[in-house]
């Protein structure tokens, strides 16, 4: 589970800012809506299952998932770089912070462990990593590596479980992730960081709902688990009544029945080629009812929000069997209000025991805000200042209001976070 994620010096985000899935001590509403993680029985946190963001166009919501994505892929794509490839951040431009480093920390669960990593990251290289373990309540440091003028790296360690890894520093270019090399060489420690990093932690981007994996994982899913078949059928008809069956079956891919768009140079295509022949590929069909007959038509010929159901169904039936943290920007993109209120409830009634998954979306659904489904600590809000500059706070942070409406204070104005017309 994530617990807490801080973000300084990139995009939009100029000074510290925290995003937590930490339940405040303040109210005990909806216990549903969060699980107690950590070993120390008395000191057991509350982490809730779904955030919710809001906030105008532009305000840097999807920057704030995009600040979790690049640690992401910095972490796990770090082998295949080269030694002078770039980091991928992108520091706020709007004053001297460019010349700084961004700033990412994320505290997680790991099985019964609570870690904090830290990622400081120039364009070329790597400023600073650490990584904290806590233990019968207190914080230790497992390693620190930071950087210097002169382009090396000095390493820190204070755990016997990284002692035997010492070795690895020497193989850790500047623009590499140090639990990514470590990962490779088999460092228990450092492998179940990175795995949590490639498996637990899934963004999902709905402006690109048809590329192939994203396809393939509810395919796939329907294709090879019986036991899943129905679940997804379920998910899909909750946004489309109409649909009497859906069928899913495995085709070999023609390259000459691919259409790309013309004038694409060559060695693009080979390397879209190349990576579509990894990837298993499935014909979906959907048979409607018409009267007394049923009428088939493909997963193209469905409605915008039919075909998103259908897409999110594999990648959201496996988190609440593997404990994935789903981050979807816009989830409300083509699909009906009632369908995001589903989606929200399937995530707080399904995530149970050790395997906890959670949802963190932005949305415009302001309706959201009373619907009853969800704490005002699970309420976030991201506003834009003057200077360019975005801040993230949650609706806990205002003094409720006796019969106060949410939803009518939001667009009042009363939380800010909203365009100004």
């Amino acid at each position: 589970m994530l617990l807490l994620f801080r973000v300084k010096n990139f995009k939009s985000f100029r000074s510290m800012t925290e995003f937590s899935m930490l339940a405040n001590n303040y109210s005990r509403a909806l216990p549903e809506n969060w699980e107690h993680v950590g070993q120390e029985q008395k000191r057991k946190l509350r982490v809730l299952k779904v955030a919710a963001i809001f906030g105008a166009n532009a305000a840097g919501k999807s920057n704030l998932l995009q600040a979790l994505t690049t640690v992401k892929r910095f972490v796990t794509s770090g082998l295949a770089s080269n030694p002078t490839q770039v980091t991928g951040t992108v520091p706020f431009k709007l004053d001297d912070a460019s010349t700084k480093p961004s700033y990412f920390e994320l505290i997680f669960q790991i099985e019964d462990e609570i870690m904090r990593y830290v990622l400081e990251l120039s364009e070329t290289q790597v400023e600073r990593e650490a990584l904290f373990i806590r233990q019968n309540g207190v914080e230790k440091l497992a390693f620190e590596r930071l950087a210097h003028a002169s382009g090396t790296h000095t390493y820190t360690y204070q755990t016997t479980r990284l002692s035997q890894d010492a070795s690895l520093e020497h193989k850790t270019r500047p623009n590499v992730a140090y639990i990514t090399v470590g990962a490779q060489f088999n460092s228990p420690l450092l492998t179940s960081v990175f795995r949590w990093f490639e498996d637990i932690l899934r963004p999902i981007s709905i402006q690109e709902l048809s590329n192939i994996a994203l396809t393939n994982r509810t395919g796939e899913l329907f294709a090879d688990n019986e036991g899943y078949r129905q679940k997804i059928k379920d998910l899909v008809r909750a946004a489309d009544l109409g649909i009497a069956e859906i069928e899913v079956e495995e085709k070999d891919l023609r390259l000459e029945d691919v259409k790309f768009e013309p004038n694409v140079p060559r060695e693009l295509l080979d390397l879209v080629k190349a990576e579509l022949m990894k990837h298993r590929h499935f014909d979906v069909t959907f048979k409607h009812f018409a009267g007394n007959a049923q009428v088939t038509m493909g997963l193209d010929e469905q409605s915008k929000g039919t075909i998103q159901m259908y897409l999110l169904a594999g990648p959201l039936l496996k988190s609440f069997e593997g404990g994935h943290v789903i981050i979807v920007d816009e989830l409300d993109s083509s699909l009906h209000p009632l369908l995001i209120r589903f989606l929200i409830r399937e995530f707080q009634a399904r995530s149970k025991g050790k395997q906890i998954a959670q949802i963190i979306f932005t949305t415009h659904d302001a309706t959201l805000l009373d619907s009853g489904l969800l704490r005002r600590d699970q309420i976030w809000f991201v506003e834009k200042d003057r200077h360019g500059a975005s801040r993230t706070y949650a609706l806990s942070d205002f003094h409720k209001l006796e019969n106060e409406s949410a939803y009518k204070g939001y667009l009042g104005g009363r939380y800010g976070a909203i365009p100004y017309i």
